[in-house]
């Protein structure tokens, strides 16, 4: 015959859905939690826009990139593996890395950042021998 719904706020962003129905039967109640979720998830550990320098010999995957990375989020358990990243590869040495995560409320959060393999020459080793 009827569905009511009520909504009991519990604290900010927090709200107590309440569901009664009644067909030809006795009335039923159904309780819900309802989270308002208008905050994008975080990606720490890096800054937007930022250039890392990593070893000349540093293989860049996505394993790899995924290392310098953590996220959280207000409401939705999110793990590093719920991130999507693109690897561009500019040259043999420079890669831009593109983090975009999504929580279950659609809202969305994308840090790009580069690597930079160091190519600095590195000190030589052992003693120099002279030639007379």
């Amino acid at each position: 015959k009827y569905i009511k719904v009520k909504f009991k706020k519990i604290r900010k962003d927090v709200y107590k859905v309440i569901y009664l129905a009644q067909n030809a039967s006795e009335p039923v109640k159904a309780t819900a939690k309802a989270y308002v979720d208008n905050k994008a998830p975080v990606i720490s550990n890096v800054k937007d826009g930022e250039t890392y320098t990593i070893s000349s010999d540093q293989k860049v995957n996505e394993e790899y990139v995924r290392t310098w990375i953590k996220v959280s989020d207000n409401v939705t358990a999110l793990t590093v593996k719920d991130i999507a990243v693109t690897i561009h590869e500019s040259d043999a040495n420079t890669y831009k890395v593109v983090y975009k995560v999504k929580d279950q409320a659609g809202n969305e959060t994308k840090v790009t950042v580069h690597f930079v393999r160091n190519t600095a020459a590195l000190p030589a080793t052992g003693q120099a021998i002279a030639s007379n």
